[in-house]
């Protein structure tokens, strides 16, 4: 549970003598919880002037599928990749994700069998912009040579009670 105020860091990337570094550009100050309100507000402050701006952050996903009431699990396994190389790699790749709700399965999406990077992840956003959190997965491609990756894109369907997938 997060203490209330939160600070969270802004940072952006500058180059310094032909290295890119992190560098702090502004503080959030977070004052009020979101799931109470279904708002963030606070401030920022710019580290170098000290001037500050109100800032009032709201929840547009409905409150019965805000991703905070779930856990998600990805169904994972190892398997032999040859690279471009010709070398013999482990990989791992994930097959279904399940959709939790205090220890119950309640969905469980397979059906695709794609390589991930060096973790596989869920990440949460309203792709189309219909006010429900939809599911994507990053999947890589490793036999590519130029940008090698994609998602597995899951939306939620109000009418269905539930996600589907399209293609990535």
């Amino acid at each position: 549970m997060l203490k209330h105020p939160t600070i969270l860091a802004e940072k952006v990337t500058v180059e310094k003598n032909g290295k890119y570094v992190w560098e702090t550009t502004g503080h959030f100050s977070i004052t009020a919880p979101l799931l109470a309100t279904g708002k963030l507000s606070g401030s920022w402050k710019n580290v170098k002037t000290g001037k500050q701006l109100p800032v009032q952050l709201q929840l547009l996903a409905k409150a019965e599928d805000a991703p905070l009431f779930y856990d998600y699990e990805l169904v994972v396994k190892q398997e032999k990749f040859i690279n471009l190389s010709q070398a013999e790699q482990m990989m791992t790749k994930v097959t279904a994700l399940k959709i939790i709700q205090e220890g119950k399965i309640l969905q469980t999406l397979s059906g695709f069998d794609e390589f991930v990077g060096s973790s596989a992840e869920v990440e949460l956003e309203d792709i189309n912009f219909d006010g429900h959190f939809d599911i994507k997965i990053p999947i890589a491609f490793p036999d590519r040579t130029k940008y090698d990756g994609s998602f597995l894109y899951f939306i939620y369907s109000p009418l269905r009670g539930g996600l589907s997938g399209i293609s990535n």
